[in-house]
């Protein structure tokens, strides 16, 4: 019978040996071969990195806005967890604005401002920035945080030009 201990996890760098006996049908205890197999660890499974990207870097407040972590390493074959927040260069305002896409974003990779809540977020607040942050998590625990700016600028005002067409007096 094979019995782990409690905490059967490997740690980096740490080994487990096998060996298998196969028996002959003459005697209950003749050894005919046996197989000895070590199997190592490689990658230190409680490294994570961040990585955060946003498109575009600079966009009007009637833009749309993607934001995705999916670059982000160190799941080791498990999907990595994400914890979405606004750094400390967001307008307060938008913040409470953009609370509902943020929230809808839950502990995926990724997630899209719309123009319409962008311009709702930054509307009355002058040329800005958006700031992301994230915190991505593997299933042992490890965690890593990345961040990104968007630079938000004022909607240029559309300018009323007068066209005369034909004589003046």
């Amino acid at each position: 019978a094979w019995k782990l201990s409690s905490n059967p996890l490997l740690k980096p760098t740490e080994q487990i040996s096998t060996v298998a006996w196969k028996l002959s049908s003459t005697g209950p205890s003749s050894v005919v071969s046996s197989l000895r197999k070590t199997v190592a660890i490689g990658a230190d499974p409680s490294t994570v990195v961040a990585a955060l990207e946003a498109t575009p870097q600079q966009t009007p407040k009637c833009g749309q806005v993607q934001v995705s972590a999916a670059a982000s390493s160190g799941g080791h074959g498990r999907p990595l967890q994400y914890a979405w927040s606004f750094g400390n260069r967001t307008p307060v305002a938008a913040k409470d604005r953009l609370q509902m896409p943020l929230s809808n974003a839950g502990s995926g990779a990724a997630f899209v401002v719309s123009p319409q809540e962008l311009s709702t977020a930054f509307s009355g607040v002058a040329q800005s920035v958006l700031e992301m942050q994230v915190v991505a998590k593997n299933w042992l625990g490890a965690s890593s945080q990345a961040s990104v700016s968007i630079t938000v600028l004022d909607d240029a005002e559309p300018a009323l030009q007068g066209i005369s067409v034909g004589q003046t007096m």
